[in-house]
């Protein structure tokens, strides 16, 4: 979902038949859906705010409550998230000027 994203890397060890198989049954898209997958279950885990995990996404915030929802992630907005959220916007409006 993210096009031009610039941060950090992570690569998964996979043995060659698995990641056949797997990039077999994904195709292009196995990147992306190893990339949505992590942000989700940090977000279910609590280590990311909703507003973090859009960010992350590409998308916005009522668009990533959906994103949630389809993988029967519990939305919970909290005072935590919303104070997560207001600095993210902070330093996103920092890092735009």
């Amino acid at each position: 979902m993210v096009t031009g994203y610039k941060g950090c890397s992570l690569m998964i060890a996979l043995d060659h038949e698995t990641e056949c198989k797997l990039r077999e049954a994904f195709g292009q898209d196995f990147d992306d859906i190893a990339r949505e997958a992590l942000i989700a279950e940090a977000y279910r885990k609590g280590k990311l705010s909703i507003g973090q995990a859009a960010r992350l996404l590409g998308l916005a915030i009522n668009d990533t409550y959906g994103f949630m929802k389809q993988r029967g992630i519990a939305v919970n907005y909290t005072l935590t998230d919303f104070e997560a959220d207001r600095a993210s916007l902070r330093e996103s409006g920092k890092a735009s000027r």
